[in-house]
């Protein structure tokens, strides 16, 4: 009897061991708090990477948008000069399809005269200008769907011609030797760009065709370089 019961107890021990260790290997499998955390750390710094990443992609691209914006207005500004025996729209009157009146001067409309070449007046909108709101028509353009300057005191061999309007300090009432009653603000190398539109950058265009992507100081540099009507640099901001 005795060698009965201690086989039956060696089997009660073998599968209370059993199920304890199947309960540890349980266990084994279970995150602990540490664990958890652990991974709740990583999930939230990968998806802040991710945001980050996205946002960087979603600011370049809107810059290089700004920057096509700019080529296509600047060519097809090229073109009207052709057309117009080397004259800027501002430099031609109204009645001769430009957009010459020092009783109106308000920014829009010397962009008005190349609607024929670029088609969309979304163009004239930079997409990182939460200021500004893109037109659906020319019929309804006006500054508000501006979002570029326009460089009275260009030529054909340089000037500013366009650019990002967020500039500080910038007026439009200061006479300009461009045409009789001109006003304009004025890009000097006291000029910067503000956080409005590509935080402290911003794109420009010259009256030889070229774009420029620059952050102040070369923004400085390049009104030095240029320095039309003795440094002034006179344009025309859509802030009228």
């Amino acid at each position: 009897m005795l060698y009965i019961w201690c086989v039956a107890h060696n089997k009660n021990i073998d599968k209370n061991r059993e199920v304890f260790m199947k309960i540890n290997e349980k266990n084994n499998l279970a995150f602990t708090i540490t664990e958890l955390l652990v991974v709740i750390a990583i999930v939230l710094f990968l998806a802040l990477l991710f945001g980050i990443g996205s946002g960087w992609s979603r600011i370049k691209a809107q810059r290089i948008n700004c920057v096509n914006n700019l080529k296509q207005l600047t060519l097809q500004c090229k073109l009207f000069v052709i057309d117009n025996n080397g004259r800027f729209p501002w430099q031609i009157p109204v009645n001769e399809s430009g957009s010459f009146d020092p009783a109106n001067q308000k920014t829009f409309r010397h962009f008005l005269t190349l609607t024929k070449g670029i088609g969309n007046p979304k163009i004239c909108f930079c997409p990182a200008d939460k200021n500004k709101s893109f037109a659906k028509s020319w019929a309804e353009f006006n500054n508000n769907n501006c979002s570029y300057f326009v460089g009275y005191d260009v030529d054909n061999s340089g000037g500013f011609l366009f650019g990002d309007r967020n500039l500080k300090g910038i007026a439009n009432n200061e006479s300009c030797n461009v045409w009789k009653g001109a006003q304009g603000g004025c890009i000097t190398t006291s000029s910067e760009w503000d956080e409005a539109i590509h935080n402290k950058c911003g794109n420009v265009s010259f009256g030889d065709g070229s774009v420029h992507q620059v952050d102040t100081a070369g923004l400085k540099k390049l009104a030095e370089t240029v320095n039309r009507d003795n440094g002034r640099n006179h344009s025309r901001f859509p802030i009228d």
